[in-house]
Parts: structure tokens; C-alpha cells; sequence
């Protein structure tokens, strides 16, 4: 893995230094066709097959498909981004990878892994600052750039072993040269190059090749959640190319953030569920938080009601093709069955009740009325689930509660009618969290997170409608909502996970009610 880095980053370092003279698309089609050609040789000479049985698996699809998009998303990225800022975003693949490890691919990741994703993800926000003055929209591509990567090495594990390194390396390759070659007119059509460029180029698709074969070992012969953060050697090698190449260096704020991510290297360990699930939830808070920064941004120029409605439909379609890649069907008569209906309606009142209430009352209002949910979580969890609830969770959650009161001092006017509606979202979100609990175990996590992305689509268009109706987006906002939809999916998953593991009156604490969209 070090060695896959130390690859790919001097290939970053010398594709950066022809972006003035070519186009992404030109790019990728000469450096891809040097690699192809390179592996067609090298297999011929080798007298190896170039098809293998299962190259056109699911899991060689996915793979190759994540690579394509997390390629195009890093190179439009890296043309406008020091190359030290965006290879920093990139170290949150390892996250993204151990929590999939986790989560999709039942790896096991103790306490240890789970507080150093949660570190990590910290030191991602402290580097991308949505919404502060540092923040580079074309950051957004990078944070797109890492899921899609964590999509290839979570797929990568998945291909059976009968597929050669090799022929995943070339399938990959054709498909990457292929669509640079259909981008580049789009882009701004053919640039002349001269035998340095050609050369530069060569020399790039030398270590990208090493870096494809590389990581392919690593993520296929490894533990992939103790791999995984060996990514982080990257960091240096930008660092010091960066400065010796371009004379960039990184800010203060993004040394700080990488060195957060950097820091802490997950190691095995046995872990509680409810340890699981307080880690669980506290990832799913810091991603409705990343969400919620999102939203605000695209709402902007477009009104609420469409980024919630945008943002579901792109969840209802990822969530719909992870659910048939995991086996699971998109339907089932278990989805009729009370809890889950109880849940989704729960989901549905406590969504709109509360988006209302932000539109109609002060922000701070809303949010300190929010925070009695996991007070009437807790309370239901020891009413209706049985649960044991000792004075200490009980006094935890007060003081929290009004610790939250003392840091957003709400206003002091009166009771409004409007704040009814907040009330309607706390018990229509702590209906929500009760009966996931109920839910039976034959309905998976993802299944779960498909069928109530698609209850919300119907309120979320009424919203659109009622906020204004259809605007148009520039770029930038749609970069946004994307952000939005990405960070929502993971937030949306984690706190069902959370919900469904650990003791709701445990996990339940660690929920600040501090997020405009749940």
C-alpha cells in the first residue's frame, strides 16, 4: 500500500505539470492508452490470458466503475487545487473504506478503528471548511473523488480469486482510456504535444500502472480495514513534491487537518455493541453536520425543498443499487409490517414538522425544542423496549440537555404556535429511532434505508412546491447538493445501524439534535 501511494502520487505530481496545456480528457486517454498498451505486452509476453473468467462480475463492474468516477472527479480537481490540499482530502478513503469494511463487508473494527475514523473525519472537515472562507468548491470534487475510490477498494474485495490482478488492471485501463477519449472534445477538443509532454505522460502512466497493481494486491491479500490507512504515506510524498514541483504548500488549517487524519492508525481490538453504536452515532451526527453545511450552501439560490428532494432522489438510487448488490430485494411485504410503517411515518412527520418550523421561527428556537428527543427517546426506550435506564444515563442526558440550552440560548419571547410544530418533530423523530429497534432482523440496514429515502420523496416535493417550486442551479450548487445527498446517505445509514446495535437510551445520547434534516 505505501508503495501503491508513493506511485500514485508522483503520477499526480506529473499529470499536474501538462494541466495548462491539456484538457482532462486528452489526458486521460494518452495516459490510459500508454498503460493498456503497456499490459497488453506484458501479458502477451507472460503468454497470460488477457479474459478471465468473472472479469465482467458485479464486482469487477462496481470496481471499475469507481474508478472511472473517482479518476474524472480527482483530475478536474487537481487542475485547480494545490496538489498537497487535494491529496490531503483523498487520505479520507481510509475512513471511508474501514467504516464500508465494517459495515458492508463485516470486517471486525474494535473501538480503536472506530475512534480513528471518527478523528480522521474530523481532520477531512477541518481541511475542506464547508462554508468558511478557506472553501474551495472544487474541494467537493475530491470529497466525491474518495467515495468513489472507497467504492473500488470495497469492490475490489469482493472479486473472486480466479481473476487475475493483471486483467482487473487492463479492464480498468480500457475503460478509463475510452472515456477520456469521448471527454475530450467536450472539454475543448485536441491539443498539439510536444516530445516533453509525451514523455511526462509515459512517465505518469509508468506509476500509475505501478500504482494500479499495487493497491490491487494490497486490498485483495490484506485485512482491508488495517491496509487501508497506510494511504496516509501519501500525504508526505504530496508534500514534499508539491513544494519542489509547484512551490505550493498547505495552509495551516490543512497541515492541522492531515496531521488529525494522519495520527491515529486503527488496530484491532474487541468491541461492546454498545460501543459500536455510540461510535456509529457519533459518525452519523458528523455527517448530518457536513450535511446540514451542504443544505445551507445550496440553499443559497435554491430553495429548501429542493435540495431535500434532489438529495432523496440521489439516495433512493445509490441506496437501490448497494441493496441489489448486497443480495437484498428493493421490495418485500416486510416493509408493510408495523414498525417499519411506524418508522417511515415517524421519519416523514419529524422531517417536515421541523424543515416547517425552521421557516416559520428563529433557528436557535427550533433547535433547543429538538433537543427533548433524546429525553423521549430515552423515556420510551424504558417504557415500551424494557430497556434499563439508571439514574446516570438519566443525568447524563439532562445535562446535556441543558448544556445545549446554555450554548444556544434560545430566545425568551414566548411559546409560539410555530414551536408545535418543532414538538411534532421530536416525537415524530423519536417515534422513528423507537421502532427501528422493533424492526426485524430478516430487513437489512440498506434495504431499510432504500424504502424510507422513498417515503420521503413525495413530502420533499411538496416542499419544492410550496417553498417557490423548480429553480435552476449553477455548477457550484449542484456540487453542493451532491455533497448534501453523499454525507446525508452516510449519516442516514449510520443512525440506523446505531439504532438497530446498541441500547437506544445509550446511543441516543451522543445525538445532539442540532441538524435541520434527519
Amino acid at each position: 500500500m505505501s508503495l501503491s501511494m508513493a506511485a500514485f502520487t508522483i503520477n499526480d505530481t506529473l499529470t499536474k505539470s501538462v494541466m495548462d496545456t491539456l484538457n482532462t480528457g486528452q489526458i486521460m486517454f494518452v495516459r490510459g492508452a500508454v498503460i493498456l498498451a503497456g499490459l497488453l505486452v506484458y501479458l502477451r509476453v507472460l503468454r497470460r490470458p488477457i479474459l478471465a473468467k468473472g472479469m465482467f462480475s458485479a464486482p469487477v463492474i462496481v470496481r471499475t466503475g469507481g474508478e472511472l468516477a473517482m479518476t474524472v472527479l480527482f483530475l478536474g480537481a487537481l487542475a485547480h487545487l494545490p496538489l498537497a490540499n487535494a491529496t490531503a482530502v483523498l487520505q479520507a478513503v481510509p475512513l471511508a473504506v474501514a467504516l464500508g469494511a465494517a459495515l458492508y463487508l463485516g470486517e471486525r473494527v474494535g473501538w480503536r478503528r472506530w475512534t480513528a475514523i471518527l478523528i480522521g473525519f474530523c481532520g477531512v472537515l477541518l481541511i475542506v471548511r464547508p462554508g468558511l472562507a478557506g472553501f474551495n468548491a472544487y474541494t467537493l470534487m475530491v470529497v466525491g473523488a474518495v467515495i468513489f475510490a472507497a467504492v473500488r477498494d470495497l469492490a475490489t474485495r469482493r472479486i473472486v480469486a480466479t481473476v487475475p490482478s493483471l486483467t482487473i488492471s487492463a479492464l480498468t485501463a480500457l475503460t478509463v482510456t475510452l472515456t477520456g477519449l469521448v471527454l475530450i472534445v467536450p472539454l475543448g477538443g485536441w491539443t498539439p504535444m510536444d516530445a516533453s509532454v509525451v514523455v511526462i505522460l509515459m512517465a505518469a502512466a509508468g506509476f500509475l500502472f505501478a500504482g494500479y497493481l499495487f493497491i490491487v494486491m494490497a486490498m485483495r491479500e490484506g485485512d482491508i480495514g488495517f491496509v487501508a490507512p497506510f494511504r496516509y504515506t501519501a500525504l508526505l510524498w504530496a508534500l514534499i513534491l508539491g513544494l519542489a514541483f509547484f512551490g505550493e504548500f498547505p495552509d495551516t488549517a490543512t497541515l492541522a487537518g492531515a496531521a488529525i487524519m494522519s495520527a491515529p492508525l486503527p488496530l484491532p481490538a474487541p468491541v461492546t455493541r454498545n460501543l459500536t453504536a455510540i461510535a456509529t452515532m457519533t459518525l452519523a451526527m458528523a455527517l448530518f453536520a457536513l450535511d446540514d453545511s451542504f443544505i445551507k450552501l445550496a440553499a443559497a439560490e435554491i430553495n429548501v425543498g429542493q435540495v431535500i428532494l434532489l438529495q432523496t432522489l440521489i439516495a433512493v438510487v445509490v441506496f437501490a443499487i448497494l441493496t441489489r448488490l448486497s443480495g437484498d430485494a428493493l421490495w418485500s411485504r416486510a416493509f408493510l409490517a408495523r414498525p417499519v410503517v411506524l418508522r417511515n411515518t415517524g421519519e416523514v412527520l419529524g422531517v417536515v414538522c421541523f424543515v416547517t418550523a425552521l421557516a416559520l421561527m428563529p433557528l436557535s428556537t427550533a433547535s433547543a425544542i429538538l433537543q427533548a428527543q433524546p429525553l423521549v427517546v430515552t423515556l420510551g426506550a424504558a417504557l415500551f423496549l424494557g430497556e434499563k435506564v439508571g439514574w446516570r444515563r438519566w443525568t447524563a442526558v439532562m445535562i446535556g440537555f441543558f448544556g445545549v440550552l446554555i450554548i444556544i440560548r434560545p430566545g425568551m419571547a414566548g411559546f409560539t404556535p410555530a414551536a408545535l410544530l418543532a414538538v411534532g418533530a421530536v416525537i415524530g423523530l423519536a417515534v422513528r429511532d423507537l421502532a427501528t429497534r422493533r424492526v426485524e432482523t430478516g430487513i437489512s440496514t440498506m434495504q431499510l434505508s432504500t424504502f424510507a429515502s422513498v417515503v420521503i420523496l413525495p413530502p420533499a416535493f411538496v416542499m419544492m412546491m410550496a417553498y417557490g417550486g423548480w429553480s435552476p442551479m449553477s455548477f457550484q450548487t449542484t456540487l453542493y447538493v451532491i455533497g448534501a445527498a453523499m454525507s446525508g446517505m452516510g449519516a442516514y445509514y449510520a443512525i440506523t445501524l446505531s439504532l438497530r446495535i446498541g441500547e437506544l437510551s445509550t446511543a441516543v445520547r451522543v445525538d445532539p439534535g442540532l441538524f435541520p434534516v434527519r
